[in-house]
């Protein structure tokens, strides 16, 4: 298990800024997804169904402000930062192994 911290700025507003704690990338993954179907739902409020594929989820990741993640290194004190690009191929490998071939 390790503690990671997702840091998410939505729009250039400096408030717009969040921070989640994980205990593991695959949390902050599901996350990330569930933060885009949120997005998805209100712009789509009377569409029943909404289906969306990497491609669409990559999207929204690039077009947020910011999205990396400090995950610990083991000791509890120290963490190391990741770029939206790391957090991309997070998802990719995450998502891949959830998908039934």
């Amino acid at each position: 298990m390790v503690h990671l911290i997702l840091l998410i700025q939505f729009s250039s507003n400096p408030k717009s800024k969040h921070y989640y704690d994980f205990e593991s990338i695959p949390d902050a993954v599901k996350h990330i997804c569930t933060l885009y179907e949120e997005k998805l739902k209100k712009i789509n409020q009377k569409v029943p169904y909404i289906t969306y594929d990497i491609m669409n989820l990559y999207q929204y990741v690039d077009e947020l402000q910011d999205c990396s993640m400090l995950v610990d290194r083991g000791d509890g004190r120290n963490y190391i930062a990741y770029p939206k690009l790391w957090v991309k191929q997070k998802i990719f490998h995450i998502l891949r192994h959830e998908v039934p071939e």
